[in-house]
């Protein structure tokens, strides 16, 4: 990343591509994962093996319907308490990419706390501290939730778990679209 100069103001620019941003959060989230701990829609298929499974919170289907185009089949990677469901668009059946790529994550994770306001606040603050970031919290998504518009993730804190959401810039990345993949995937969190 290069630093520019606009109206005076030094700033960094961001990648243009959106894996860049992608492989960005999902670090971020994995080290903030080891700070916080010192394919249907039940809680139990989310759960297997006694371990949360991120790709059975929000299906390809859903996310299909809900950014309007095909999906490549998600990956899942676990990595101890931790997994992450990645769902990336199809490409046409001529090679070429039809439109912007579309590459969101979403990680899962018990976090370990007593509760959604002390796992919020250690991560909020966490951010700040150590990667400069700052998050805005959001109402009405799970226990605590906040937002970074520059990074495009939404980070939600139940009782119990902690989700993080990444997606790419443009429209893939609203904050809408970010609470409709959340709305999902929280009623299907085991109890």
């Amino acid at each position: 990343m290069e630093s520019t100069t606009r109206d005076n103001c030094a700033y960094r620019q961001l990648p243009e591509h959106p894996w860049l941003l992608v492989t960005l959060m999902i670090a971020l989230c994995c080290f903030f994962s080891l700070v916080l701990t010192g394919c249907s829609g039940n809680g139990e298929q989310a759960a297997e093996g006694g371990r949360i499974r991120a790709c059975g919170l929000v299906t390809q289907a859903e996310m299909e319907t809900i950014f309007g185009r095909s999906l490549q089949i998600p990956e899942e990677k676990i990595n101890g308490e931790s997994a992450i469901c990645t769902y990336v668009s199809a490409e046409g059946t001529d090679g070429a990419v039809k439109e912007a790529m579309v590459s969101v994550s979403l990680l899962v994770r018990s976090h370990g706390d007593a509760g959604a306001a002390d796992a919020y606040e250690r991560y909020v603050t966490g951010l700040k501290e150590s990667a400069g970031l700052e998050m805005t919290e959001v109402q009405g998504i799970g226990g605590k939730a906040c937002w970074n518009e520059d990074v495009r993730q939404l980070t939600v804190f139940t009782d119990r778990y902690m989700l993080l959401l990444s997606a790419g810039p443009g429209k893939q990345g609203t904050l809408e679209i970010s609470r409709r993949i959340i709305d999902t995937a929280l009623p299907r969190l085991p109890k």
